[in-house]
């Protein structure tokens, strides 16, 4: 998501001199644009604990409206995060990019709420089983939004009307291997060897067996969607490797 075409180095290093100045809090502002010419807008982050949340006065944002276009909000991260899927629903939202300033790898992200606009229907989906769950909303996206075509792996599982609570995906890897001539690879040891749309299944943190699936997009974001939660689209980070179980992918 390094993607800075519209922003220019100078407006970065402005952002990477603000935010460092507190490396134990979250700082936020705007980006503007005035007559061609980039600007930021330092804004006062409201949250009830600025370490881990951000939030912009409306006040603010109103009052950098007024500078010009605001074309990007920005906020740094004090530990060593990517987007959450707070940062992306409501960058989807608001219909405003994102910008995020990793201040321990001093690194900067982009999301652009543009280029990905059709995420807006893949988040925040209520949990309905057969419907908005698991593996339903990653077989939406796949059918929906690529080349690829995902089918039921359980068609009975329909009928259950939500009585299996965490579904055990280890005896589904026949499965994953015949559909669409999806293949199974090795557990990765690092992020960079995963490729987009691969299917990761994974354990949860309490227990010993896979029961949810997520699907890699681009940029190292997942879509996901667990049991009985809202659907979300955030980074995926290297804790996730020690909770695949096993990774399907489209050959």
């Amino acid at each position: 998501m390094k993607n800075f075409d519209l922003i220019d180095e100078n407006t970065l290093n402005k952002i990477r001199v603000y935010c460092s100045s507190n490396k134990n809090e979250e700082f936020c502002g705007l980006i503007y644009k005035n007559k061609n010419v980039l600007h930021i807008y330092k804004c006062k982050n409201i949250a009830s604990d600025p370490k881990k949340y951000f939030i912009i006065n409306d006040e603010d944002y109103e009052k950098c409206s007024y500078k010009g276009e605001v074309i990007c909000c920005f906020h740094s991260h004090v530990n060593d995060k990517g987007f959450s899927a707070e940062d992306i629903s409501n960058s989807l939202k608001s219909e405003i990019s994102y910008l995020i300033y990793n201040i321990q790898k001093d690194e900067f992200d982009f999301f652009d709420c543009i280029k990905y606009s059709y995420y807006k229907k893949y988040i925040d989906l209520p949990y309905i089983h057969g419907v908005n769950d698991c593996w339903s909303t990653i077989q939406n996206f796949l059918n929906n939004e690529t080349a690829f075509k995902a089918t039921e792996p359980e068609p009975s599982r329909l009928d259950q009307q939500d009585k299996i609570l965490s579904w055990d995906w280890s005896d589904r890897k026949e499965w994953i291997e015949s559909m669409n001539a999806r293949k199974v690879i090795p557990i990765p040891k690092t992020l960079n060897e995963l490729k987009i749309y691969d299917v990761l299944i994974l354990k949860s943190k309490y227990e010993k067996i896979p029961t949810f699936g997520a699907l890699l997009l681009e940029n190292n974001l997942i879509l996901h969607q667990n049991d009985h939660e809202t659907s979300k689209i955030e980074c995926l980070r290297k804790g996730h490797i020690n909770l695949i179980n096993y990774v399907g992918r489209f050959n």
